[in-house]
């Protein structure tokens, strides 16, 4: 059937300029009956006559049903809060620190899973037994298979695999300075998950550089020690890093504008997909207070609609 000249409805040619004739025609047509059952059939139909050139056009729109608007807007849920799981090596691990530790690990989620591996029939581990019940771990118990052999590194691991397999946990909490966990980290790391070691100031390198972010453990400095010399012997070993330099120099290039400068948001993000790098690890309780004692950096701190803003860049 012809469509008319504009193209924008496809219509059924009933009849000519000659009223009467096509009056009769149309009764008679087996367009008319078809149109009369269409009537019958399809009452939410939509008829109406048009004039084009002189010749008459009636149409048929078809109304498909109203879908609720609230059915038509997708409302997605809130994400839960990440979940951690802990698991203590506590023949590695210093007891007095869990405060410190379960403090820390709330920036990051919820500690859902809260484990400690050991025989705890040692007394080297009284300190833990003393702080299991307080802080809800739940300890595992590990016999020595042989004398100067004991199994905990091995029942952390199956743990570890069981619970990333079997558990919507997206931080592990790793807190030891055994070496042997380093192969253990990698893996769930190229699974995708979070890695937070907690160590001794000792810890190996390879475990160290393997967590997502490791955190030191040792004792704080002597309060006796002034606080400007704790800071200053802090920056003297930090400078002395020459792959820690390195590290800040390229994240300052990476996120720098035009003029050199850097949001500090956006280079503490690279550093830490760089290494494990912790700034509180060197007595800085912020980023920007570390790069406004290296002597590397200029620092430019402002605010803005009642937020402070930071910017770093290099000094030339």
């Amino acid at each position: 059937m012809p469509d008319d000249d504009h193209g924008r409805y496809n219509g059924t040619l009933l009849g000519s300029e000659n009223a009467l004739g096509w009056f009769a025609n149309w009764l008679l047509s087996p367009a008319a009956v078809l149109l009369r059952l269409l009537r019958e059939t399809h009452r939410h139909d939509t008829r109406f006559p048009r004039k084009q050139f002189g010749r008459t056009f009636l149409f048929v729109r078809h109304h498909l049903p109203t879908v609720p608007q609230e059915q038509l807007t997708f409302m997605p849920e809130p994400s839960p809060q990440s979940s951690i799981a802990l698991l203590i090596d506590a023949d590695n691990a210093p007891a007095a620190k869990i405060e410190f530790i379960i403090s820390e690990l709330a920036t990051y989620g919820v500690v859902n899973i809260r484990k400690a591996y050991g025989n705890w029939k040692k007394r080297g581990l009284d300190s833990w037994i003393q702080v299991l019940h307080e802080y809800a771990i739940a300890p595992t118990q590990c016999f020595d298979l042989i004398k100067g052999k004991n199994a905990t590194d091995m029942a952390l691991l199956i743990d570890a695999m069981d619970i990333l397999y079997t558990k919507q946990v997206e931080t592990f909490a790793l807190v030891s300075s055994d070496c042997d966990f380093t192969p253990l980290v990698r893996r769930l790391r190229e699974e995708g998950k979070q890695v937070i070691g907690f160590g001794r100031q000792n810890s190996p390198g390879p475990l160290v550089m393997a967590c997502s972010r490791f955190i030191y453990l040792d004792e704080e400095p002597d309060d006796k020690t002034p606080p400007k010399r704790r800071r200053e012997s802090s920056v003297s070993s930090l400078q002395q890093n020459t792959k820690l330099m390195n590290t800040l120099r390229t994240a300052v290039k990476e996120a720098a504008d035009e003029d050199g400068w850097a949001a500090l948001g956006p280079v503490g993000a690279h550093i830490s997909n760089q290494s494990p790098f912790n700034h509180r690890s060197y007595g800085f309780k912020k980023l920007s207070d570390l790069f406004e004692e290296i002597n590397l950096f200029e620092v430019k701190k402002s605010k803005q609609v009642g937020q402070a803003s930071v910017r770093v860049r290099l000094k030339t």
